[in-house]
């Protein structure tokens, strides 16, 4: 009697705890991701010259940003200006940097754009040898990781780069040393826990949404160069003048609880900045002896979703979805009203930034008298970005064609490495007889595609454990794919 009452009662759980989860699977919600916060759109430096402040510039080693005018203004060599807000420095006559100017990354505060600008109103503006002013991987600042438990991890993007600006409306521009555009933000990085769900609460399928869904925020721009003068541009040979660094690196965790579905979604990087070159009447004449190129790119945002391994109802395993963030574009150089006297130097474009990995892996399946299957994983590769423009040098004899980091014309970034591991089915635990023996839960399907790259091939996806297959990957991104076991 006992025996038969045993047996009655282990039939009565198999269905209860089937029929819950059919219910729980029936209703079953799933989050998509909201897209990426962006950064504000980005401002182009102009050659408009600033008016004087009227004030008098103050010891240099005191100065962290304003407005300042002088007869002549000489930043020696040796000082060190560390900027936590914009500096405008206006000169009657000479204008010369022997020093360094830059950002204080510490002391800037979260979205706030630093630019300089140096005006000589009737000479010239001078870069000397050891002079430095702006840094292209010199980064705003960036909010810290957004984490968040049971909801929307959405991370702020990064701020824009600072441009740099040298005006000589009156006179010409020599720049011996390097002159670059501050690097944009990195965006934020996103974290996403899904609720724990236990007890009864777990059993019926009720309580908090235990899904996990984690958005990096999208890089900052990075900051454009701008020279404007009468008389002309001279560059050394010992002289660099750089777009500012692109931001990305806007991470995304996704990891949710008890059988719950993990999203996953990568900031995209952001542009590198250009290098704008402008005479202030036609065919002012620029000579380059040395290397002008447009800005880089950091990585794109890399993302990371786990599903939820199944504890109780729902019994299948959370499925796995991660896409990288797009890498962003190289920034160029760009000429108006001018003529770049023979030989050019070096004037490049920059490559595109890569596109962010990927990495998801589906929750197990529930193990018990009933068994779950393996959650689903698909990881897709983020794109490489393209490179910048390539730049239309203005030469004597005609526009001659610039260089993309002397790589060539159709080269783009890398695109970002999928990884897709679906999760395992559940164990079966061997029931009591008269019972059969039955299988194991089947195990989850994996779907992993790289960005397209630079070059490279495609690569094999496997669909599952059961039913391998070969679909068509990206051009470039190297592909990884691991099903689980049944």
């Amino acid at each position: 009697m006992f025996r038969k009452l045993l047996i009655l009662f282990v039939i009565l759980v198999f269905v209860l705890v089937t029929i819950i989860a059919f219910r729980s699977r029936f209703f079953a919600l799933s989050v998509n991701p909201p897209s990426a916060q962006k950064a504000v759109p980005k401002t182009v430096p102009t050659c408009s010259v600033p008016a004087a402040s009227g004030v008098a510039l103050p010891a240099v080693a005191n100065i962290t940003g304003g407005s300042f005018s002088d007869q002549q203004i000489i930043i020696p060599a040796g000082t060190n200006i560390f900027l936590t807000s914009s500096l405008i420095l206006v000169a009657n006559d000479l204008l010369q940097v022997d020093g360094t100017i830059t950002v204080n990354p510490i002391g800037v505060p979260f979205g706030r754009q630093v630019n300089i600008t140096l005006v000589s109103q009737n000479n010239n503006v001078v870069i000397g040898p050891a002079g430095q002013v702006g840094s292209a991987s010199a980064q705003s600042p960036s909010k810290p990781m957004r984490t968040v438990t049971g909801r929307i991890a959405s991370a702020f993007p990064g701020t824009n780069g600072g441009y740099v600006r040298l005006l000589s409306p009156g006179g010409g521009i020599d720049i011996q040393g390097n002159v670059e555009g501050f690097g944009g933000g990195n965006g934020g990085k996103a974290t996403s826990k899904g609720v724990i769900l236990t007890g009864m609460s777990a059993l019926a399928g009720a309580g908090p949404r235990s899904e996990a869904v984690a958005v990096g925020g999208q890089g900052g721009f990075g900051g454009d160069v701008r020279l404007c003068a009468l008389d002309g541009i001279n560059i050394g040979s010992a002289a660099l003048v750089r777009g500012g660094m692109g931001g990305g690196m806007g991470h995304a965790f996704a990891t949710a609880g008890s059988g719950k579905d993990a999203h996953a979604s990568g900031g995209p990087a952001n542009n590198g900045g250009n290098i704008l070159i402008d005479g202030l009447v036609p065919g002012m004449a620029v000579i380059n002896a040395g290397r002008i190129e447009g800005g880089s790119v950091d990585w794109a945002g890399a993302a990371f979703a786990t599903g939820g391994a199944s504890t109780a109802v729902p019994l299948n395993g959370g499925k796995a979805v991660a896409r990288g963030g797009l890498g962003g574009d190289g920034g160029t150089v760009l000429f108006s009203s001018c003529v770049v006297t023979p030989p050019v130097g070096i004037i490049n474009a920059h490559l595109g930034g890569d596109g962010g990995t990927a990495n998801a892996t589906g929750g197990n399946g529930f193990s018990s008298l009933v068994t779950g299957k393996g959650g689903n994983a698909d990881a897709w590769g983020g794109f490489g970005g393209q490179r910048g423009a390539l730049p239309q040098i203005p030469t004597p004899a005609g526009v001659v064609p610039g260089g993309t980091s002397g790589i060539g014309a159709t080269w783009v970034g890398t695109g970002g490495t999928a990884t897709a591991r679906s999760g395992n089915g559940g164990t079966r635990t061997t029931p009591p007889p008269p019972l059969p023996a039955l299988n194991g839960g089947n195990s989850g399907n994996a779907f992993a595609q790289g960005g397209t790259g630079a070059g490279g091939t495609g690569a094999t996806v496997a669909i599952s454990a059961a039913t391998a297959a070969v679909a068509p990957a990206g051009a470039g991104g190297t592909t990884v794919t691991s099903a689980g076991t049944p």
